[in-house]
């Protein structure tokens, strides 16, 4: 069972100065492992309880597809990992989505065929 947070981590910088980097923690069999964004904001932009970037930052929309986009992408590797019962860390999860994992799965992605046609459900 795997857990995904967003979280903004303060951090000290070069001259003393605290930032605030927005990540996303995944925690699997209680050990944690933490993907950085690459962005920065200030901690009075973020709602720690929604996890996403407040509306009065400049950049909210883009910011918040950010968190949802590799949000969607972590869900997804723990959702193959759980379906064919692979045994997997946190390290591991955070590892395909930087893709420096050189031992990638040998199980890819079925491709789910449509129930019915387009054309068949304006019928029902």
């Amino acid at each position: 069972m795997a857990t995904l947070n967003t979280v903004l981590h303060p951090k000290l910088d070069k001259h003393g100065s605290k930032i605030f980097r927005l990540g996303l923690w995944s925690t699997v069999n209680r050990k944690r492992s933490y993907y950085y964004l690459g962005k920065n904001i200030n901690s009075s932009d973020w709602d720690s309880q929604a996890e996403k970037v407040k509306k009065p930052h400049q950049k909210f929309s883009q910011l918040n597809r950010l968190i949802i986009k590799k949000h969607g992408t972590i869900e997804d590797i723990v959702l193959v990992m759980d379906s064919f019962d692979k045994t997997y860390s946190a390290k591991q999860i955070i590892d395909l989505v930087r893709n420096k994992n050189t031992e990638q799965p040998s199980y890819p992605l079925k491709k789910i065929k449509p129930v019915m046609d387009i054309s068949e459900a304006a019928l029902i």
